[in-house]
């Protein structure tokens, strides 16, 4: 009889931790789902190259919002922030990019581009290395900065030259 009271202590215990288990589960699925109810705004910062009109390839500096979340968040602004703390914002919509105002759906992304001889003037360094960080500015009062993008001085200033001496055409 003793045999049959452990088997069933034994077989009590494995319901009761699979059940434990289940619950852990489900309590973490809820926190998680809880975390991305809402909207989770991402900007990254990057360097690229683009080319107007199949040639003069030139520098830019792209800013990127992802929404992360599940909800749909309003953008109202974006820019880039120049060594001195001093921002640089479009002033008009420029070619390729998404508009400046825009709702951010859950689980998608925009993408603004800046030639990098327009930010080069505004920023002049010494050091060697010029640090740019994008932001975006939401609807909530909240603004989303990226982690900070770092280049050469030495590139900028040569992108300026070049601007200078062969403009974009249009």
């Amino acid at each position: 009889m003793s045999d049959d009271n452990t088997t069933v202590a034994w077989a009590s215990l494995a319901i009761s931790l699979a059940g434990l288990v289940t619950a852990v589960v489900a309590l973490v699925w809820q926190a998680v789902t809880w975390k991305f109810t809402g909207a989770h705004v991402r900007v990254e910062t990057a360097l690229g190259i683009t080319s107007y009109w199949g040639k003069d390839a030139r520098s830019v500096v792209i800013v990127t919002a992802r929404n992360l979340g599940r909800s749909g968040i309003e953008v109202t602004g974006w820019g880039v922030t120049l060594p001195g703390q001093r921002d640089w914002v479009a002033t008009r919509q420029l070619p390729g990019n998404d508009p400046s105002s825009l709702t951010l759906d859950g689980l998608h992304s925009a993408k603004w581009i800046v030639p990098l001889h327009l930010l080069g003037e505004a920023a002049t360094s010494d050091r060697g290395k010029v640090e740019f960080i994008g932001w975006v500015q939401l609807a909530t009062g909240k603004r989303v900065t990226s982690r900070v993008l770092v280049v050469d001085a030495a590139h900028i200033a040569e992108q300026v030259q070049e601007f200078a001496e062969n403009p974009i055409p249009g």
